[in-house]
């Protein structure tokens, strides 16, 4: 390294050591009472740290101002992430959780047969089966999505529930959807 460039580096580090000096009494202090949850050493450190990469751009006017912004941004940068860690351990727990429990295989053969024998089903049958399974509409809502009374709406439901169970039993009995 060049003597002019060791010098200037030297010069800047001084002039930091000495900046850090006059300013990290004032700035644990504000970490401390502001935010008091969060580690302040490693709140000041960051702080600093930001400072260090932007010194040239420190306005001399507002530096305290300055300081206590970039304390802000840290501890809301570490809450978003602590915050985020959390939520990815708690899906990789609920998904551990989700494999690991035991699936009933009459529960497992049954999705089998219904899933095989929805599409033997006319396409109303299918519309109104499938409404009913993802929405869980009352007869109400299923009458107004239908466009029709509340008592067809019952009846049409009744009718497609019964057509399925008897292709699930034709199916079942048939073999045809053993697992």
């Amino acid at each position: 390294m060049p003597r002019r460039a060791h010098d200037e580096t030297s010069s800047r580090s001084s002039d930091f050591a000495s900046f850090v000096r006059q300013h990290h009494a004032d700035i644990s202090r504000h970490v401390a009472n502001v935010y008091g949850d969060q580690e302040g050493d490693s709140v000041v450190s960051a702080v600093f740290a930001v400072a260090w990469q932007r010194f040239g751009e420190i306005p001399s006017d507002r530096t305290a101002e300055w300081l206590k912004s970039v304390a802000r941004h840290v501890v809301l940068n570490t809450r978003r992430s602590d915050a985020r860690w959390a939520s990815l351990q708690r899906a990789a727990r609920d998904t551990a959780e989700a494999e690991a429990a035991s699936v009933d295989d009459d529960r497992r053969l049954e999705v089998k047969v219904v899933v095989a024998a929805l599409p033997t089903l006319s396409h109303a049958d299918q519309y109104i089966l499938r409404l009913q399974a993802s929405e869980e509409p009352t007869s109400e809502e299923l009458a107004m999505a239908l466009g029709i009374s509340v008592r067809a709406a019952r009846t049409r439901l009744s009718r497609a529930r019964t057509r399925l169970q008897e292709a699930c039993e034709r199916l079942f009995a048939g073999g045809e959807a053993a697992p």
